[in-house]
């Protein structure tokens, strides 16, 4: 057997699809009053003489700490996988777009691709279609986006509008910035000039299925 040559069907069954997780605080309250504690030290840390001793400082800073810790204990974690060529192309041909979103350049529907998209990819935990749907009707559309934007991710599809990974990766907070994968930042900033509507911070990882 050449150097070059191997067992393709060793291959196939050996292959390891992508993982990608999107991380959710169920407490938006919280995300809130986070945001506004993260705002308020960086402001005082900006105007302080001295950072290291100022008291204001220190206390917001315990302030946005404990605010952490209390959403890390309210959050879940979505993982999803990536599909079959195959099963992620006949998921898109069965929402085509429409005559508005094919002048946009987009090419599914994603008013009606995203639930089915969700329960199709979830992996840990499994989501139903019921409960995708109830997703749908309590989460904002920010977080929604966030879930959407893993699902695309761990497809490896960037054909996705950008206007949807904008408002995903616009609302993620400085320090979890860098969690989000190098390579869909790059192709997001490559051409991209539409400002991001907010959502709460999220994580975004990657792995590969065990």
């Amino acid at each position: 057997m050449g150097e070059d040559a191997f067992d393709v069907d060793e291959f196939i069954d050996g292959y390891e699809v992508q993982q990608v997780s999107a991380t959710v605080c169920m407490k938006a309250a919280l995300v809130a009053e986070h945001q506004a504690a993260d705002a308020a030290f960086n402001r005082a840390a900006r105007d302080a003489g001295d950072v290291m001793h100022d008291p204001e400082v220190s206390r917001l800073r315990d302030r946005v700490g404990d605010l952490e810790r209390q959403m890390e204990e309210a959050s879940r974690t979505f993982w999803f996988k990536g599909v079959s060529y195959r099963a992620w192309h006949d998921l898109k041909r069965r929402h085509p777009p429409t005559d508005a979103q094919r002048r946009d350049n987009l090419d599914v529907n994603l008013e009606t691709f995203t639930i089915p998209a969700l329960v199709l990819c979830s992996s840990k935990p499994k989501i139903n279609e019921a409960q995708a749907n109830r997703l749908a009707e309590t989460l904002p559309d920010g977080e929604i986006q966030k879930l959407a934007a893993a699902v695309w991710e761990a497809n490896r599809d960037f054909l996705v509008p950008k206007s949807v990974l904008a408002a995903a990766i616009g609302g993620v907070g400085q320090s979890d910035r860098s969690l989000i994968t190098a390579a869909l930042v790059e192709s997001l900033a490559a051409d991209s000039s539409g400002d991001a509507n907010g959502a709460s911070p999220t994580t975004a990882t990657t792995t590969t299925d065990d």
